[in-house]
């Protein structure tokens, strides 16, 4: 009997350690034996794909939500052992949604289709990113109340009038949708609105390109700062690095990418002003 207890727990051991998997330093997924092999390579990607810097408190993504085992359960969340996926330690994911979707506005230049799955986990990436946005807080909730409770102003635009008014917390997790999967996308249709005489989409993109941005000292001589930019290609968002030059609200700037280029005038409170020149878009 003895023996048969010790091999039941050797064999629960190595099961839990094949349900976890370490897909960046510091960053485990537990339900890892739960995704296809085409979903693991897919979640990895996105994940690679990400600077550690947006997001440095996440730990863990639990899969359907799977309990997390020892150590990470009261090492890493939360110091009684529980998940909960709005904690800035990590989020759960589905292993297995169905379908397709496009993340942009039927209005928007430009449209892809991203799996399910991949819309899901970069959504709930965006609301880690959310968690760090203490300090742009007020920028936030000034482009909210700008925006009121008119889709059109918003570039996520497929929504009911008022709803991020009323979920303030999926506002920056939504346009992360966009900017994630096809930020030179996200910004077009900002430029397209513009041009239509919505200028708060617009907006919502230097938010954007300021959340995404290297913020802690990554910035050259001539004041411009770094900017993660995404393209998707076969189905797992791509780093683009974009620069933003001067790196600040107020007066002319520069944002740039491998083949285009953006002059415009942001005022003080990083609501663009004018736009001077476009190249590539």
């Amino acid at each position: 009997m003895r023996s048969l207890l010790v091999l039941c727990m050797c064999l629960w051991a190595v099961s839990a350690s094949a349900a976890t998997q370490e897909i960046l330093p510091g960053l485990v997924v537990v339900g890892w034996d739960r995704l296809t092999l085409a979903r693991q390579e897919q979640l990895a990607g996105i994940m690679r794909a990400a600077p550690p810097t947006l997001a440095p408190w996440l730990r863990v993504i639990t899969v359907d939500n799977a309990p997390i085992p020892e150590p990470w359960a009261s090492e890493i969340c939360a110091p009684n052992g529980e998940f909960l996926s709005h904690r800035p330690c990590g989020f759960n994911i589905l292993a297995n949604p169905v379908g397709s979707e496009n993340p942009f506005p039927p209005d928007a230049p430009e449209s892809l289709q991203v799996s399910t799955f991949a819309a899901v986990v970069v959504h709930e990436y965006g609301h880690q990113i959310a968690h760090g946005t203490a300090i742009e807080q007020p920028w936030v909730d000034r482009l909210l109340r700008e925006a009121g409770r008119e889709p059109m102003r918003y570039l996520r635009s497929m929504i009911p009038a008022g709803y991020f008014l009323e979920n303030p917390q999926e506002f920056i997790a939504s346009m992360w949708g966009e900017w994630g999967t096809c930020s030179r996308c996200a910004l077009r249709l900002g430029l397209a609105r513009w041009q239509a005489g919505i200028p708060e989409p617009l907006d919502q993109v230097i938010l954007l390109i300021a959340l995404s941005g290297f913020r802690h000292g990554f910035l050259n001589d001539n004041g411009a700062g770094t900017v993660v930019a995404y393209a998707m290609m076969s189905g797992v968002p791509i780093p683009e690095f974009w620069r933003a030059m001067p790196w600040h609200c107020g007066g002319p700037s520069n944002i740039s990418g491998p083949d285009f280029r953006l002059a415009l005038v942001i005022d003080d409170t990083c609501h663009v002003t004018a736009i001077t020149a476009t190249e590539g878009l």
